[in-house]
């Protein structure tokens, strides 16, 4: 049943994917150069402007998919696997986080949907956040593999993957003029970690690991079938 169900989500994500690969970001549409949703014809009459845009009439633009992106549950949904999931049991279902990360990857190489993956407005944490944890756990899991074997394994393609992921985005986010600011003062300077003054080195561990233990067990993000719910805003754009 659960390799059913991730064959399924695999197949949307994968749908969503090709979408953001393909999609035109050098469109920015009418309301792009107008500023506005509507407009007025010669008669006064409002009307869709992308009902009114000869070949490139139902395209949609730049901005349109960003409020798509926004407003689907995908970010909270790429959250909540990425939360709950350890690399081993990210190792047991392989296909699926493969192109889940692959997905996550494409977004950061754009500047229009980089902010998805990065530091959100009222987000505990970002996708980033979740990965980087990771990246160590991946990295040794590679070094483990390679010591015993020369040959390359989906396994191990996804522990390369989870590096590069999380390499692209922390790249894409110090490149970023829009989002560099926002995310170096969020992960502070290198090396540093935010401690509470008049607590000893022991007890800020401490804290670290408490938070780190209860953090899984947050009930509130979006299930699958919340999910597949509202793909159908997404697999068509």
């Amino acid at each position: 049943a659960q390799r059913q169900r991730d064959a399924e989500i695999e197949i949307l994500l994968e749908k969503i994917l090709s979408q953001i690969t393909e999609f035109d970001y050098s469109y920015i549409g009418e309301e792009g150069a107008c500023g506005e949703d509507e407009a007025v014809d010669d008669h006064g009459q409002v009307f869709d402007i992308l009902e009114d845009q000869g070949a490139d009439a139902g395209k949609m633009s730049v901005r349109e998919l960003q409020v798509v992106l926004e407003e689907s549950c995908l970010v909270p949904f790429l959250e909540q696997h990425l939360r709950d999931s350890t690399i081993m049991d990210m190792m047991k279902r392989e296909s699926m986080f493969q192109v889940m990360l692959t997905l996550i990857k494409e977004m950061a190489s754009h500047e229009e949907t980089l902010s998805l993956v990065g530091p959100l407005q009222f987000q505990k944490q970002s996708i980033y956040d979740l990965i980087a944890p990771m990246t160590q756990q991946a990295q040794l899991y590679s070094k483990a593999v390679a010591a015993k074997s020369s040959r390359n394994t989906p396994e191990a393609e996804l522990a390369k993957l989870i590096v590069e992921t999380h390499q692209v985005i922390k790249s894409a986010m110090l490149k970023s003029p829009d989002h560099k600011d926002d995310f170096t003062r969020q992960q502070g300077a290198p090396g540093e970690t935010q401690k509470m003054s008049g607590v000893d080195d022991e007890w800020q561990k401490l804290a670290a690991e408490y938070v780190a233990v209860l953090e899984p067990l947050r009930l509130d993000e979006i299930g699958d079938d919340e999910f597949e719910g509202h793909h159908l805003s997404l697999i068509h754009i």
